[in-house]
């Protein structure tokens, strides 16, 4: 048996229900008349559609009621797991971040302990350098010298000729001259005779005098001074501020 045609079935339907117009309904009814698969299933549809029409269902006077019910119920049971399930999954996800937050927390406070220590001992090995350093690099104070100043000049002068007697040149001279640990009335007498400086002043901690600037660079050359401050005046000298060594 052939197949009803496809393109028909509808149509067959709307024929079977007087929705077709005139023209339509004529020209499928003609194919019908010539189709037998058509023709068989526009019968079978024609005694199923009268065969529903007379058999009429009655429903209880309740029906609409319950199945109403029944369907809320559902809806409400629905909804009751839905929630469920978004408050467990708000609740994990709420658990997971404290958890984060919590471990984060955690390791800052570890890492910023650990610098801190790191910090504290670099700069405790820095600080005990630097002590070792100052401790090193720390000048001799000079011995004092027990007898009075005409002695001490006498000495220091008996001093600075067996220096220049035993040295083969000048540059040697003015290297032990350096070495040789001289008292500031020494050094005074030093910057007046060589070097004509007379503008200085002497107080019990320091020495202070002024000069240009090339004597004071041929003083340096000569003198191993210890310089608290230096400056240039406004007049272009150097005012030199050095340590009062003569002790008491």
């Amino acid at each position: 048996m052939k197949e009803v045609c496809k393109h028909n079935i509808e149509n067959i339907n709307l024929l079977i229900d007087n929705m077709l117009d005139n023209e339509e309904r004529v020209r499928l009814s003609s194919h019908i008349s010539t189709c037998s698969s058509c023709s068989s299933y526009y019968h079978d549809m024609l005694t199923l559609k009268k065969n529903i029409s007379g058999n009429k269902l009655t429903l209880p006077i309740d029906f609409a009621s319950k199945t109403m019910e029944k369907i809320n119920n559902q809806k409400k049971s629905k909804i009751a797991v839905i929630t469920t399930h978004r408050f467990f999954k708000l609740a994990v996800s709420a658990a997971a971040a404290c958890f984060v937050i919590a471990f984060a927390i955690v390791f800052l406070n570890q890492n910023m302990f650990a610098n801190k220590t790191s910090e504290s001992a670099l700069l405790g090995s820095s600080e005990k350098s630097m002590a070792n350093e100052m401790q090193i690099d720390a000048p001799v104070p000079a011995p004092e010298y027990e007898g009075s100043a005409e002695k001490r000049s006498q000495d220091n002068q008996l001093t600075m000729m067996t220096v220049e007697s035993s040295c083969e040149s000048i540059d040697e001279y003015n290297y032990l001259l350096n070495n040789v640990s001289l008292r500031t009335d020494d050094i005074i007498n030093i910057l007046t005779d060589e070097f004509h400086i007379t503008d200085y002043q002497l107080t019990d901690d320091c020495l202070v005098f002024n000069t240009d600037t090339e004597t004071y660079a041929k003083v340096l050359e000569k003198l191993d001074l210890e310089v608290i401050e230096e400056h240039i005046s406004e007049d272009n000298n150097v005012i030199v501020k050095i340590v009062n060594n003569n002790g008491g």
